[in-house]
């Protein structure tokens, strides 16, 4: 059983059924209960991929505004240089700011 299976298991037994978390301990303790937490388990799939996708298209989004500020970042620092190169230093900001 996989780690999140076993830990949904013991939700359900728990807080659901109102049971010890484990088989085990609910024998030790004398409880007799047949319930199958795995029955109240079902995965939708559905969801899941739904989900991938958005977080997916998300990260793209958030890569592609990223490489346009870093794009944008360059521009400036390029014009700056070359206003620094071109232009003498009491007019540099000014030719900055006219472009």
């Amino acid at each position: 059983m996989t780690e999140n299976k076993s830990h949904a298991v013991s939700h359900i037994r728990t807080r659901h059924f109102g049971l010890p978390p484990t088989v085990k301990l609910q024998r030790a303790l004398g409880i007799e209960d047949h319930r199958d937490p795995l029955q109240w388990l079902q995965i939708d799939h559905e969801l899941i991929e739904r989900t991938r996708m958005a977080f997916k298209e998300e990260a793209i989004k958030r890569r592609r505004q990223e490489e346009e500020k870093e794009e944008e970042e360059g521009m400036v620092k390029v014009k700056a240089e070359e206003v620094e190169i071109g232009v003498e230093p009491r007019f540099a900001e000014a030719a900055l700011l006219l472009g």
